[in-house]
């Protein structure tokens, strides 16, 4: 085990820098930081023999301060060792800040190093991509710690606290308007994981509020779907597999990670029959003759469909959409705080593989499918979220005008 003393990086408003204990060893390829609570100016502290120098008024009793806490790191290291199978740096860190500041606010954990016992909780329960922006997001809130020179702790979390992250999140870190609303959404849901476990006792961060805009919906109309199905690709292998695992999904409705695990175990006749990635919930969905006609196709191969990473699939299917020549233009809109930024772009840039699911979804709409019907098939449980995925076109709304006024 080792231990030294290093000044921390920031400098306060007194020129002033932390000492910052630095404890190696204890758990393997991991750095445990300890915050001495003692504040020294650069120029008094001597690196190379980690002591602060006979110039500065108080170097005596702060470097038999050091000598005691790093002494005293040692005795509790010691001890947690002995009373623990396994040692947790998080846990071991708040063990040692209890033990040596029991009358201080440095005994109580921050919010960050409470988040990260939240991503351990939470590796098992969601996907690593969930998890991946779970620690973004963590980051987030301790570069917003590091530009307010302030420690963030569970009390501070209040309107006030909104009001600053909200001005850091939109003008410094440049988030839009929809992505700040996750961000807030991910914030109350550790903050509601916290308070149950006893580590959060203020309930303000309830009242904060957030708006999300619309995003631009990116759908396939029915003609360029069937332009996409119909175009000749036998001379380029990638682009056909390409077109084939999309359509499937514009006439599935399934999210990219269920068509990806299919098996053929899984097709029974005209039905396949999956436990959806995302929810974990049994699907028995009758195949039309689009999608039965792409499995037909491939069934002399090793899988039912030839699937490829989303990644990969991604960028090949803007170059599909590129070469099919679709490419008309849709608007798409970014609201910054008050600012709104109206941007045209052809079709083959905006594409993903989820494009086909809202494709199926508003399709399926206009040719007279009832919700209920939809969302059974898509999985979706509740109408709320089914919404998100609606795009009503023109036609169908001309066409409902018509339906309902031409005939009064």
């Amino acid at each position: 085990m080792n231990i030294n003393f290093y000044l921390d990086s920031k400098l306060n408003r007194k020129n002033e820098k932390r000492v910052i204990c630095y404890l190696r060893g204890v758990v393997p390829q991991k750095t445990i930081y300890l915050n001495t609570n003692l504040l020294i100016e650069p120029k008094y502290w001597n690196d190379k023999k980690q002591s602060i120098r006979a110039g500065h008024s108080n170097s005596t009793e702060s470097n038999k301060y050091l000598t005691l806490f790093k002494d005293r790191v040692i005795t509790l290291v010691t001890k947690y060792q002995s009373d623990n199978d396994t040692i947790h740096p998080v846990s071991l860190k708040n063990y040692i800040l209890e033990m040596m500041f029991k009358n201080s606010e440095s005994k109580k954990p921050s919010v960050i190093e409470v988040f990260e016992l939240y991503l351990i909780a939470k590796k098992n329960e969601v996907k690593s991509g969930t998890l991946v922006s779970y620690q973004t997001f963590m980051n987030q809130l301790a570069n917003f710690e590091k530009m307010y020179e302030s420690r963030l702790t569970f009390e501070i979390i209040d309107l006030n606290f909104f009001d600053k992250f909200c001005d850091y999140s939109l003008n410094l870190v440049n988030l839009t308007n929809n992505t700040f609303h996750k961000r807030i959404i991910q914030l109350k849901s550790f903050l509601n994981w916290a308070t149950e476990r006893g580590y959060n006792k203020k309930l303000e961060y309830k009242k904060f509020k957030t708006k999300t805009i619309e995003d631009s919906p990116i759908v396939l109309t029915r003609d360029e779907l069937i332009t996409l199905y119909d175009i000749d690709l036998k001379s380029n292998t990638k682009l056909d597999n390409v077109r084939d695992i999309f359509c499937f999904a514009c006439f599935t409705g399934q999210r990219f990670s269920d068509i990806f695990k299919i098996r053929r175990e899984d097709i029974n006749g005209n039905y396949w029959q999956l436990r959806t990635q995302k929810t974990n919930d049994i699907i028995k969905l009758p195949l039309n003759e689009f999608a039965l006609a792409i499995l037909e196709k491939h069934k002399n191969e090793p899988k039912p469909l030839p699937v490829i990473t989303n990644q990969k699939s991604n960028k090949f299917v803007k170059e599909l959409f590129q070469f099919a020549g679709l490419d008309r233009k849709c608007r798409i809109t970014t609201i910054k705080g008050g600012q709104r930024d109206d941007e045209y772009l052809p079709l083959y840039e905006l594409v993903t593989t989820h494009t086909a699911r809202r494709t199926f979804i508003t399709i399926s709409l206009e040719k007279g499918m009832v919700h209920e019907a939809i969302m059974a098939m898509s999985g979706h449980k509740d109408y709320k979220t089914f919404k998100k995925y609606v795009n009503i076109t023109e036609k169908v709304v001309a066409f409902e005008m018509g339906r309902t006024w031409d005939k009064i």
